[in-house]
């Protein structure tokens, strides 16, 4: 049962990171509106910070959900509850295993989201002139 619930939260939070990515790729979070270039880069960077992070907060979702499901299938083998009920052993594991397969799919959805707005990002800076030497430092 706890296995379940912790996959629950992890597959939540997951989801809720890949919502935020998704309007990050919108543009719904985009300075534009600034006239600022330097503004402007800063917004950007922030926004690219937030990808990366909501991939390595996903990443780390997905590897709790499968130790959690582990353990706890360790710990009712351990304790010898096992042997009574095999069935809640092996449902720990599963949910688990569920946990993090929909987190790294939830990932994997994340690093294309993050990819592809870095792309445009960059394609618009070409665009409008920024001297990429320049702008790294």
């Amino acid at each position: 049962m706890l296995a379940g619930i912790l996959a629950a939260l992890c597959l939540w939070f997951s989801w809720r990171a890949l919502r935020r990515c998704r309007t990050i790729h919108s543009g719904a979070l985009q300075a534009e509106l600034v006239d600022d270039p330097l503004e402007l880069r800063l917004a950007e960077r922030e926004l690219n910070l937030e990808l990366n992070l909501a991939g390595r907060v996903v990443k780390g979702l997905g590897r709790t959900a499968l130790f959690g499901g582990t353990g706890l299938a360790i710990w009712s083998y351990a304790t010898g509850a096992f042997a009574a009920q095999p069935l809640l052993t092996f449902a720990s594991f599963a949910l688990g295993l569920v946990g993090w397969g929909g987190c790294r799919e939830f990932h994997r959805k994340i690093g294309s989201l993050a990819d592809s707005w870095r792309s445009e990002t960059n394609r618009r800076r070409r665009r409008q002139g920024v001297d990429q030497s320049a702008a790294t430092g």
